[in-house]
């Protein structure tokens, strides 16, 4: 993640203001420093976004409870391959009111970017979804939204389950069209379910 953009989430999740000023305090250099690695679009490093994460958030007036520490996975093409997740994966904080139900702390959450339109305008591209990892056996929720794998490509989109037959519905429906995609019979055990859309956040990119 580039400097700009984690004073940005930063900014978003503090309500404060944080100045290049701050960054270089944190980090024991001088200003022209930060300013020179944003000027180069130097990424940070991902102890170096925990050491801004400590520095800002557990330090923040913000009440503890108001921010969850969730995995990110900022590689959309991962998710299919789990063995590729553990190494990928960063950490951020998401304000719990990010959340569109009710967070279940026996429940696993994680983080990744949303990828295109198809779901506009629920979800637009670059949002951060909030997904909660579905069980192996767990039923479908009609009209929900899900994360999903199907012949090595992931969508998100929501979902109908019928017997024997799963209905694949985009939102946005002058790009993808009025109709729903179909997949039966076979075509079923290509699945593997990733989990279940439970919320998002816009504005921090």
């Amino acid at each position: 993640m580039l400097i700009d953009q984690k004073i940005q989430d930063l900014q978003n999740l503090t309500k404060r203001k944080i100045t290049y000023d701050d960054i270089a305090k944190i980090f024991n250099v001088s200003r022209s420093a930060i300013q020179n690695r944003i000027s180069r679009k130097q990424q940070l490093k991902d102890w170096e976004e925990e050491k801004l994460d400590d520095a800002f958030l557990k330090n923040s007036d913000l009440e503890q409870k108001s921010l969850i520490k969730m995995e990110y996975f900022p590689e959309f093409s991962d998710l299919c391959e789990e063995n590729n997740l553990s190494e990928n994966k960063k950490f951020i904080y998401i304000p719990i009111e990010c959340f569109t139900e009710p967070v279940i702390k026996s429940e696993k959450y994680y983080v990744i970017n949303a990828l295109g339109n198809s779901m506009q305008p629920y979800i637009y591209d670059n949002d951060k979804l909030i997904v909660r990892k579905t069980k192996e056996k767990e039923q479908i929720t009609d009209n929900r939204v899900y994360i999903f794998c199907y012949e090595n490509q992931i969508f998100v989109k929501r979902l109908i389950k019928n017997i024997n037959q799963l209905i694949i519905i985009s939102d946005n429906k002058e790009q993808c069209g009025p109709e729903p995609i179909i997949l039966k019979g076979t075509e079923l055990e290509k699945i593997k379910m990733l989990g279940q859309i439970a919320g998002l956040m816009r504005d921090c990119r």
